[in-house]
């Protein structure tokens, strides 16, 4: 069942942020040459932006979804461009790993990448797709647990 953005964010220990405008989302989609996917979207419309704990106390994890503004900054960082060239970083567990999204590829489905990583090799794929994702965080999936 779909995790809404409000469910998410009602997480035990999450800073919510004010909604991103429609020009907002507009100007990130324009400027990384790539449509976000419609339920982070959705998400950064409620919440621009997102720090804390999801899914149960004992088993949650920390997680940093960019705003607008983190995601202009994140993609005109020549590291991530060259690194990852068709990938789209949309956050982070402060633990050496960053989200992606592949947008060439339908769902679309989301990654797990060790910022240490030299290529896909290190990569999990956390869940087929941004709704996907956004359950499993809030219950706590962990692919290091499983």
């Amino acid at each position: 069942m779909p995790v809404t953005p409000a469910e998410f964010c009602a997480a035990r220990n999450t800073t919510r942020k004010t909604g991103a405008t429609h020009q907002e989302i507009c100007s990130v989609e324009r400027s990384i040459g790539a449509a976000l996917p419609p339920e982070l979207r959705a998400f950064l419309a409620f919440s621009n932006g997102l720090s804390g704990f999801v899914g149960p106390e004992d088993n949650g994890w920390y997680i940093r979804i960019f705003s607008t503004t983190e995601l202009l900054d994140v993609h005109a960082q020549p590291a991530i461009k060259d690194q990852w060239p068709e990938l789209i970083q949309f956050g982070g567990n402060g633990a050496g790993e960053g989200f992606f999204f592949d947008p060439t590829r339908n769902g679309p489905p989301v990654l797990m990448i060790e910022y240490a990583s030299d290529g896909h090799a290190d990569h999990i794929a956390y869940a087929s797709n941004m709704s996907e994702f956004f359950e499993r965080m809030h219950t706590g999936f962990n692919p290091y647990r499983e």
